[in-house]
């Protein structure tokens, strides 16, 4: 017969275990404890911050068609738009509680490609730029530029803003495609990086084929659809990378 071990017995082994187990969890704490205090001093040393956003000054139209030859892509000017002041201005509400933010001058154009028709899938690398800048008294840059999409191949390449009509599948949408840099400002080291795509429907009263035949009404509800895209995935970005919070004293 086998003898059944007593309760005593059992009582004892469920505390060795418990305290093996309180153990085990210490040592993991224990073990995250660096990271987490490595996550935390990330931008420990940052306190004043200068945004740069660039955008351009067109968007895209593309119509794709049945073929290639189907296809017709032109641009609108958008001078007018202040995408640009809409950025820093979404940046400034989600992280001015805990960064100062400092005004700078700045050629936008330099940090996003030249105009070209496929635009250059490309950007300008960030480090040179961050360089070349005169020098500021801030401790980094957040430079929320417009970046092109590669979708299959090179007659595939979007312009970060783009409108786009898919006959095949009876869409009509509008793309915003952005690249959000935090860098070192003397050494142009990037501190924390996210790539945001984002697209949302149009309807078709709001689409035209070419530049010329858009008017200006459709033309500012393209506006309104690119402004909600860049306002929401900004400030959804600007909190995963770690930038809320509340001010912390240098």
């Amino acid at each position: 017969m086998t003898a059944r071990p007593s309760a005593r017995k059992i009582r004892s082994g469920a505390r060795v275990w418990r305290r093996i187990s309180e153990l085990a969890l210490l040592l993991a704490v224990l073990a995250m404890a660096p990271a987490a205090r490595a996550a935390e001093d990330r931008f420990a040393q940052v306190h004043r911050i200068a945004i740069i956003a660039a955008f351009g000054d067109r968007f895209e139209i593309w119509a794709h068609g049945w073929t290639d030859k189907d296809n017709h892509v032109g641009y609108r000017p958008i001078d007018g738009w202040g995408l640009d002041d809409l950025a820093k201005q979404t940046a400034i509400d989600v992280i001015g509680n805990r960064f100062q933010i400092v005004p700078i001058t700045y050629d936008s154009s330099s940090f996003i490609v030249p105009d070209m028709d496929p635009p250059s899938e490309d950007l300008p690398p960030i480090k040179s730029l961050i360089l070349a800048l005169p020098p500021s008294d801030v401790d980094a840059y957040l430079v929320i530029r417009k970046r092109t999409y590669h979708l299959s191949g090179p007659a595939y390449v979007m312009d970060g803003l783009t409108a786009r009509s898919n006959p095949l599948l009876r869409s009509r949408n509008v793309f915003v495609t952005m690249q959000v840099d935090l860098v070192d400002a003397r050494t142009g080291r990037t501190l924390s990086a996210r790539f945001l795509s984002g697209r949302t429907g149009i309807s078709r009263e709001d689409w035209a084929d070419t530049p010329e035949q858009m008017s200006d009404a459709q033309a500012q509800n393209l506006r309104r659809r690119i402004a909600d895209l860049i306002t929401r995935y900004l400030t959804g970005a600007l909190n995963s990378m770690g930038l809320t919070g509340t001010q912390v004293a240098p």
